[in-house]
């Protein structure tokens, strides 16, 4: 019975820092638009590929500050947080979700960053 408790217990630990996980190892993805389409969809336009959930997505970078990035229709994205749509060395840039688009983001930091 005591052992029972013991990995109840243990099994709850492990549940919970697996869900922290990926807040805690999450990824930096930066935009840098090498494509020129500026979809948010496009592999290529991105240091790590296109953002999944667990990853912090960075704008304010060279090549590309002040980027103007699209959600077309039809795409569902996703990322930890956003950070540096304000731009660096005073260029701004867009976040544009076209009809039916949809952005989901688990801890919104928009402006700039750094």
């Amino acid at each position: 019975m005591k052992f029972q408790k013991h990995s109840q217990i243990l099994l709850a630990v492990v549940f919970i820092f697996t869900a922290m996980s990926s807040s805690i190892f999450a990824a930096n993805n930066y935009w840098n638009g090498n494509t020129g389409n500026n979809l948010w969809k496009t592999s290529s336009n991105w240091s790590l590929g296109t953002p999944v959930a667990g990853q912090y997505v960075y704008f304010d970078t060279v090549p590309s500050p002040g980027a103007n990035v699209i959600i077309d229709s039809g795409t569902a994205a996703a990322c930890w947080s956003i950070q540096g749509l304000g731009g660096s060395g005073g260029q701004h840039g867009s976040l544009t979700i076209q009809t039916s688009g949809a952005l989901t983001v688990y801890q919104a930091i928009f402006g700039q960053s750094g």
